[in-house]
């Protein structure tokens, strides 16, 4: 039985006497909050300015230290510092640049992890931990055989969370042997789990969104209810508020028997109904934080609430977005007369250039097929002139491609003419502002293809293709992530070593986004280029093109490794967002594997939520034009440990199993329910086959070219994107999890404005979930099912909810507090 306590007037603390304000950024483009900034108390970290506010600033100000260590180090460099045992949030407050802000610190304890291998006669020189707690790195972890006895140890300091990994014995990877677990990795293969306990409450305390009302004009009231958990009441307990970039002032929060009331008005909070603002709220308990809500305010109002299509490019908001990813070449051809295949005797039709163009996105923008998708948002990959010839893969078997994918540039500052060159894309982007789109370029900073000029006049420019000892340094994504060649005839940056490569590539990505009109970035191999170069790109971005628009730019780039390397791209000064493929493959596995179990999920979903923080935009993904298609996975075409793209030219798969359609959906529904951006990839609105590259990059098919499976596939992939369209919370609610198993998953999304409840189920037989999952105070009367329309009741002695084999369903709750803002999803 829950409990709830009534708090101590104390537990309203004076927050701070004023909000402070950014100064010389127009509301519209005002950078994102700094974010919650985890530390393991006893550790130093440092934090670059850049990373805090766009550009940065060469003077770290300490305005208030709210006792811990706070140092400026100078040339922008902070250093923050958490005493053992501490616990809890920390508000240090800053002047960068003669702009004040808080820096939100919450304690991260972490336990000391011991791995071992016993050797035992086998002769061994070395020993290497890498896995998901250092980026897969080979060499970042060394064991120690410290008495000679082939016992090789290590101690990692860990937060709690679930860890897959592997062990380097010799240059030979191995399982762990003394791990129990082990889940298949994705590659036919496997990797051993660690999961440890996390240092603190085993169930700390939360807060929820309560009901949003207007009394008066100007006057606004948030509700927060405050579920305490294993807390005891406490005159130390507080919430923190925080406004922006600074804090809610404490005149503006009240506390209730069952929580609080943030009260918005003029007086307390100048301007508050003017332009966009971030309220984010966390329950500073006396033995732990509570999860953190976000609120998004549009003109004085819970933003995406009513979600109308944009009038213009000012008015779009990515919160509410759905993005569609396609490979241009391969979506559709919509101007012939600029067809250009090469003519080679070693090159295969699917590596050639195969006729697909912006002329053909366009149509598919002007004839309405991305509205029919509720899609809102385009990725269209590389566009830059691609090389001239064909190129020999230098894995083996040695085959022949073709720049059709954009992904190997020659020029800095041209389009590919057989897209249809600069012309076609501003036709493109400006088609698609008329209808309320946004437009995203890929974006390839990492390399260049040796064609390209820079390369030929400025070698210095670029890194070494050959390690110190002579090896070459190809593909080493990880021991060598930011001086690895993808390929021997594709030049990586130097950016670190050459600050004049580093002003060109800048320069030359504001030259796109000006030239086309377009609105962001997809950026290729992320973690690839240093941090240098994304708070360069992102400072010059801040103080030139946002301000002529007066909008932000968006970028979301791509990053594999664990969270704390992803999460490192993802600050203000840096980078909007990341593809979060850590969750991508547990889900993936979840929904192939049934040895794997979807509660893994839920865990998994709620550690991105924490990481990532409330409301983040990671983008989420069934497919991808580097992954396999999940449709063929689905389909079991691709045996495990099978060479996925190898199979691709040998033996294409096809989806003609009779539950592969089903799973495609399952997937679809978690992606378009789940925090996130979601991201659909061309072919997946009709469960397109494929094996690896370049099989995952089929050319799409409309229309008459679909079968009678495909069209119903279309048809709801059409009710789960108007679904998430429809319900600002599924879009902008908070996440809780509800309920994991082996085969079931329930999780909550809670706004202000209204409540969903999804509900998933893997298995091949119906299964029922229990009602009382549901409860909450208030307590929910009914449930609307948004696919079904049909209502059920809630309360005492309701039924078990059904779920069908391989489905789910989404539940819109109606409690005392929020009437009915949802109704059953309409297909555009």
């Amino acid at each position: 039985m829950r409990r709830y306590y009534p708090l101590a007037p104390a537990a309203l603390v004076a927050l701070a006497p004023s909000t402070p304000v950014l100064a010389d950024f127009p509301a519209s483009v005002a950078p994102e909050p700094p974010p919650l900034v985890w530390v393991a108390p006893g550790l130093r970290e440092t934090l670059d300015a850049a990373d805090l506010l766009p550009g940065g600033a060469a003077r770290v100000e300490i305005v208030d230290r709210d006792g811990i260590v706070v140092e400026a180090l100078g040339a922008g460099v902070i250093a923050v510092g958490l005493p053992e045992g501490a616990r809890g949030v920390y508000l240090p407050r800053l002047r960068l640049a003669g702009r004040e802000l808080v820096l939100p610190l919450v304690a991260a304890p972490k336990r000391p992890v011991r791995f071992r291998y016993h050797a035992g006669d086998e002769p061994v020189e070395s020993v290497r931990l890498f896995g998901t707690m250092n980026s897969w790195n080979r060499e970042s972890l060394p064991l120690a055989d410290a008495e000679g006895d082939g016992v090789w140890e290590r101690v990692v300091a860990l937060e709690g969370g679930r860890y897959e990994y592997k062990l380097w014995v010799d240059g030979d990877e191995r399982l762990d042997p003394a791990a129990p677990e082990r889940v298949p990795n994705g590659f036919g293969g496997f990797n051993s789990v660690c999961v440890v306990a996390p240092v603190g409450l085993e169930r700390p305390p939360r807060i929820r969104f309560g009901s949003w009302s207007v009394s008066e004009p100007g006057v606004a009231r948030l509700r927060i209810t405050l579920d305490r958990g294993s807390d005891p009441p406490s005159r130390g307990a507080r919430l923190v508020a925080l406004w922006d970039s600074g804090l809610l002032p404490a005149a503006a929060l009240r506390s209730t028997a069952d929580g609080f009331v943030v009260e918005l008005d003029d007086a307390r909070i100048p301007g508050w109904r003017r332009g966009r603002h971030a309220l984010r709220l966390i329950f500073d308990g006396t033995t732990g934080p509570s999860n953190l809500l976000r609120l998004d305010l549009d003109a004085g109002m819970p933003a995406g609430a009513a979600r109308p299509r944009p009038r213009s490019p000012g008015q779009f908001r990515w919160r509410d977005a759905i993005l569609y990813s396609l490979v241009t070449d391969r979506f559709r051809n919509g101007d012939a007369a600029n067809d250009a295949p090469l003519t080679h005797p070693e090159l295969a039709l699917r590596a050639n250039w195969q006729g697909g163009d912006l002329a053909g996105v366009r149509w598919a923008v002007d004839s309405g097929y991305f509205d029919s998708l509720s899609v809102d948002a385009l990725w269209i990959s590389p566009l830059q002139r691609a090389a001239t010839g064909a190129y020999r893969e230098h894995p083996e078997p040695h085959r022949y491609y073709s720049g059709y994918h954009g992904y190997w540039p020659i020029a800095p500052r041209a389009a590919e003419p057989r897209f249809g060159g600069m012309a076609a894309l501003r036709a493109l982007v400006d088609t698609a502002h008329r209808r309320g789109m946004a437009v995203l370029l890929d974006q390839v900073t990492n390399h260049v293809h040796q064609e390209h000029p820079y390369y030929r006049d400025h070698p210095d420019w670029f890194g070494d293709p050959a390690l110190p000892d002579g090896t070459p340094n190809l593909r080493r994504f990880d021991e060598h992530r930011l001086t690895t060649w993808f390929e021997p005839y594709l030049p990586s940056f130097d950016y670190l070593g050459s600050g004049a490569a580093l002003s060109a590539a800048v320069e030359d990505a504001l030259w796109w986004l000006r030239e086309s009109g377009a609105d962001g970035f997809r950026h290729d191999a992320t973690k690839h280029v240093p941090h240098r170069f994304w708070r360069a790109l992102t400072g010059a971005l801040g103080r030139g093109l946002e301000r002529e628009r007066g909008r932000r730019v968006f970028q979301i780039g791509e990053t594999f490794g664990s969270d704390a390397l992803v999460g490192s791209y993802v600050t203000p000064g840096q980078q909007d967002a990341q593809f979060d493929f850590a969750t991508y493959y547990i889900v993936r596995a979840a929904l192939l594997d049934h040895t794997r179990s979807m509660s893994e999920v839920g865990r998994r979903m709620e550690t991105a939520w924490r990481r990532f923080g409330a409301g983040h935009l990671m983008g989420n993904v069934i497919d991808t034009h580097d992954q396999v298609r999940f449709a063929s996975l689905a389909d079991a075409d691709i045996p495990a440990g099978a060479d996925d793209k190898e199979l691709g030219w040998t033996d294409p798969p096809r989806n003609d199993h009779p539950l592969t359609h089903r799973r495609v959906e399952l997937f679809l529904a978690w992606m378009l329910t789940a925090p996130g951006l979601p991201v659909l990839y061309y072919g997946d609105e009709i469960a397109m086959a494929g094996a690896g590259d370049p099989d995952n990059r089929r050319p799409m098919r409309f229309g008459a070219q679909l079968d009678d499976r495909e069209r119903a596939h279309l048809r709801a992939t059409r009710r789960w994107t108007a679904l998430r369209r429809d319900h600002v919370a599924l879009r902008r609610g908070d996440f809780e999890l509800l309920f994991g198993d082996r085969d079931l998953l329930a999780f909550d999304r809670t706004h202000p404005l209204q409540r969903v409840v999804v509900l998933l189920n893997r298995s091949r037989e119906a299964r029922a979930f229990d009602s009382a999952l549901l409860a909450r105070r208030p307590d929910p009367r009914s449930a609307l099912d948004l696919l079904s329309g049909a209502v059920l009741p809630l309360g005492k002695g309701a039924a078990r909810i059904a779920v069908g084999p391989v489905s789910a369903r989404a539940l819109a709750i109606v409690d005392d507090s929020r009437p009915i803002r949802a109704r059953p999803a309409t297909i555009p």
